[in-house]
């Protein structure tokens, strides 16, 4: 596991995407899905003050913090994130429909059981006009989104409402992407995934329990 893992990251992309964002004169919600310790969130913040910025994560920040103790320093307290902001769940298990403007993944979308429900919940976590920000590398895995489901996945996105990328024809390898990849919610129609969970390597061998609800409004 990488140190900007653990600690969290706000992306050069999702970054962008606020200050893009925060220029229309309205409260930008933000996510950082796989957010470690949150360094991610508390930088989002300090983008602009109607940046209100959230984490999610398996464990808190505490517990992390005390099992990684012999990989990194100790946050200090004033960079803790508030608890209220900090979603407690796996990809899985969580959603918050139609919340956020920006959900970024940075080295966590790839850890899901499950990348297709995954992927599902992060996208009906957006807002109308919302965009989710998968870093570069995080298609790149031996049980996740590869060739040729991922490109079958986008194609589903879109047929439903949303604007993903097309990522060329047969025999284009996605270990090769190491760009950043945005999807972006263009209506108020759902992603549904369903059709790709049953793929021998995106399978969920643990029971999926209550989502989460939109309790942060």
């Amino acid at each position: 596991m990488s140190y900007s893992s653990i600690r969290g990251i706000l992306t050069s992309e999702a970054e962008r995407e606020l200050v893009d964002r925060v220029k229309k004169g309205r409260e930008v919600r933000f996510l950082d899905a796989g957010a470690g310790l949150g360094q991610g969130v508390i930088e989002a913040e300090k983008v602009h003050p109607k940046v209100r910025a959230f984490g999610l994560a398996p464990t808190t920040p505490e517990a992390l913090q005390r099992r990684s103790a012999h990989l990194i320093e100790e946050l200090p307290p004033k960079t803790q994130v508030p608890r209220e902001r900090w979603i407690l769940g796996y990809f899985e298990q969580t959603v918050v429909p139609d919340f956020f403007d920006v959900i970024q993944t940075h080295i966590g979308l790839h850890h899901a059981i499950n990348q297709a429900l995954a992927l599902e919940n992060l996208l009906n976590s957006l807002r109308k006009g919302g965009s989710l920000i998968l870093a570069p590398g995080e298609l790149i895995t031996p049980r996740g989104l590869h060739h040729p489901e991922a490109r079958q996945i986008f194609e589903k996105l879109r047929q439903q409402g949303f604007d993903a990328p097309k990522m060329g024809g047969a025999g284009v390898d996605l270990t090769l992407y190491a760009i950043a990849i945005k999807i972006t919610r263009t209506g108020r129609g759902k992603a549904d995934l369903s059709e790709f969970y049953s793929h021998p390597l995106n399978q969920v061998p643990i029971k999926i329990g209550e989502r989460a609800s939109n309790r942060h409004a």
